[in-house]
């Protein structure tokens, strides 16, 4: 689960640009500084509201928690109890402070191994090698490159980063994204997820 905000650009610029933090176990506060800036994520003596995961028929949503505050909070236009079921893309005004909801749940990287089902990438048809970094998809559960090969020698693949919905079930995977400094080759940028070479091919 995740939150998107829009990030505090400074004075008199505009908050175009766009942050995500995820909802883990121990929930999100949402407070804000004397300067009227959006905190996400850390502790505050006197939060506006929390966001905090919670198991309903086996899966977890978000419940929105209000504290007793000044800073008015609005709940897709509406003000909310004071704890709050969200459902997924709810709009959250928090103060001047426009935030999203989304139930997308944030993919993990892992490594290809030999007791995984499937053995080739959905996107470009490749077979994974033992310690390929793939990512699978959150609805489906299709694998995908998502980082560095196993082999020495070749460019990281990003398939799940550069399709934006999943190759076997349509399900939109745009809410990921991978820092390419971590997997950027000597000399360039990571390669996209055309016909590898692996194999002579």
């Amino acid at each position: 689960m995740l939150v998107r905000y829009r990030a505090q650009q400074g004075e008199g610029q505009p908050d175009r640009i766009w942050k995500q933090s995820e909802i883990g176990a121990g929930g999100l506060c949402l407070s804000e500084r004397v300067t009227g800036e959006l905190v996400v994520g850390e502790e505050d003596s006197s939060p506006i509201a929390t966001l905090q995961p919670h198991r309903v028929l086996g899966s977890t949503v978000a419940v929105l928690v209000i504290a007793k505050s000044s800073v008015p909070v609005l709940v897709d236009g509406y003000p909310p109890l004071p704890v709050s079921l969200l459902s997924d893309q709810s709009e959250l005004i928090v103060g001047r402070h426009v935030l999203r909801y989304s139930a997308f749940q944030q993919p993990r990287v892992s490594q290809f191994s030999e007791t995984d089902p499937e053995d080739c990438c959905v996107t470009c048809t490749q077979p994974f090698v033992v310690g390929d970094e793939i990512l699978r998809c959150s609805s489906c559960q299709a694998p995908r490159h998502e980082g560095k090969l196993a082999t020495p020698g070749e460019q990281p693949l990003l398939c799940a980063s550069y399709a934006a919905q999943c190759n076997r079930c349509g399900a939109r995977q745009d809410v990921w994204s991978r820092a390419e400094s971590e997997l950027s080759a000597p000399g360039g940028a990571p390669a996209s997820p055309s016909p590898s070479t692996r194999g002579g091919n």
